[in-house]
């Protein structure tokens, strides 16, 4: 079953590629990102956009498909490469506040 729903998934972002490609916009699929992702995953995401010149990112899938993609587009807003990302964590040596969001959550 859970087969048959990833062959019906790939089936419809092939129709969509077909029909963006079609419009004009340059598209690309990453499938290659790992559970509990590792930071060179992050990085080969991050060079696989800019590689493709993407101007957007939309991640389909759970937890480690969004924080991956969300990753990538930080590495690439950052104005320095990174090499470890453990530089840029809350308490890292890189961190500055101007890359911080200041995000208020209401319920």
């Amino acid at each position: 079953m859970t087969y048959k729903i990833k062959e019906n998934f790939i089936f419809y972002l092939s129709i969509k590629q077909k029909n963006l490609k079609e419009n004009g916009i340059d598209q690309g699929i990453y499938d290659t990102i790992l559970p509990e992702t590792p930071d060179t995953n992050c990085l080969e995401l991050a060079s696989y956009i800019q590689e493709n010149h993407f101007d957007g990112l939309l991640a389909v899938g759970g937890g480690s498909v969004i924080d991956t993609t969300k990753e990538a587009g930080m590495i690439l807003a950052l104005p320095q490469p990174i090499e470890d990302l453990h530089d840029y964590s809350g308490t890292g040596t890189k961190m500055k506040n101007e890359y911080q969001r200041k995000i208020k959550f209401r319920c």
